[in-house]
């Protein structure tokens, strides 16, 4: 008997008020578009699926969890989330820290563990 995995994407555009997303463990290539429509956004877990880029996100994310992904690109800028406070990044293979980390003025926790090839920071 051979198994088949089946995907759903889910439109969480209908979800007007969450405040916190966790969809770890999905085997996920991407981010679903619907999570930029979340305008009360604070917290998003994307812990171990297979992302590789960021898409556009809510400007009141506050935390952000991209561990465990693949090879992230460094091609993003975080300026693009000035509320962000915590920032998790472990084995996401980088080779350097993401563009607009330096103007990050509320961030307080940056989890780059486990990324062999990063250059000297």
């Amino acid at each position: 008997m051979e198994f088949t995995e089946v995907f759903v994407v889910v439109d969480f555009s209908v979800f007007k008020k969450l405040e916190a997303l966790n969809i770890s463990y999905n085997k996920l290539d991407a981010i679903p578009a619907s999570v930029s429509s979340l305008k009360k956004l604070k917290k998003l877990d994307v812990y171990k699926n297979n992302i590789a880029e960021l898409i556009p996100l809510p400007k009141t994310l506050q935390y952000l969890d991209i561990g465990h992904n693949a090879s992230i690109s460094t091609k993003w800028d975080l300026s693009s989330f000035p509320n962000l406070q915590t920032l998790k990044l472990r084995t996401t293979y980088l080779k350097v820290l993401p563009k607009g980390i330096t103007l990050m003025k509320h961030l307080e926790h940056i989890d780059l563990a486990n990324n062999p090839f990063l250059e000297d920071i």
